[in-house]
């Protein structure tokens, strides 16, 4: 399939440039004919970093643990952090960055360099 392309160490993309799809196992036929295909690298934009996921899952353990155990004042201020924290991740701006086509030809090449 598709995912054993990827090369190692793992990028921070999925592929750098993607195959068309026009029959059931294309990868395997590439590698069948041994024919190398231009690569054309664009921009690529992923997902900046951010540790909201972590916060909210801490707090809502938290109000778990505390409507277990009938804390209700914890259990309510778990709650709020939940809600609170799911709207400003919400509301963040400015959440992707763009890899350039020059650094992704230059990562693909210094891991194929290395894989040989």
């Amino acid at each position: 399939t598709l995912e054993w392309a990827t090369s190692t160490p793992i990028a921070e993309y999925n592929f750098a440039t993607l195959e068309p799809v026009k029959y059931r196992d294309p990868y395997w036929a590439i590698k069948q004919s041994h024919a190398k295909h231009p690569a054309k690298f664009d921009d690529i934009e992923v997902p900046k970093n951010t540790g909201f996921g972590v916060y909210i899952a801490g707090a809502a353990g938290i109000c778990g643990f505390a409507i277990i155990w009938h804390i209700w004042w914890l259990a309510g201020v778990a709650l709020l952090a939940v809600i609170v924290l799911a709207i400003m991740s919400t509301l963040r701006e400015n959440t992707e960055r763009t890899i350039s086509a020059a650094e992704v030809k230059s990562f693909e090449h210094q891991t194929r360099s290395a894989a040989v």
